[in-house]
């Protein structure tokens, strides 16, 4: 998966950074304050993983913007199940057609 630098969501630019096991306590982490994504990206970590760590921090994101009161664990299951059928079933978003 390609994961962009910055994405946009309810009007602010969200940055993303990839950072080593040293600069992060989890595999992935939201700042509100400081509006950027943090994905832990070492040696050895597969991009399934990273791939859905990036998703389970978008949805963290919709989640604290939209003030949802959303526990981690139902937050970690719907990223998972959608990275799962997003994966499983090939599914690209895009307009065009392949």
């Amino acid at each position: 998966m390609n994961i962009p630098n910055l994405i946009k969501f309810g009007g602010h630019q969200i940055k993303i950074e990839k950072v080593l096991n040293k600069d992060i306590d989890g595999p992935g982490e939201y700042n509100d304050y400081y509006r950027v994504i943090r994905i832990r990206k070492d040696t050895g970590i597969s991009e399934d993983v990273v791939a859905e760590v990036f998703l389970h921090e978008l949805l963290e994101v919709i989640r604290i913007c939209n003030n949802l009161e959303i526990n981690h664990t139902y937050l970690t299951v719907l990223s998972e199940g959608l990275f799962q059928i997003i994966r499983d079933n090939n599914l690209n978003f895009s307009e065009k057609e392949k």
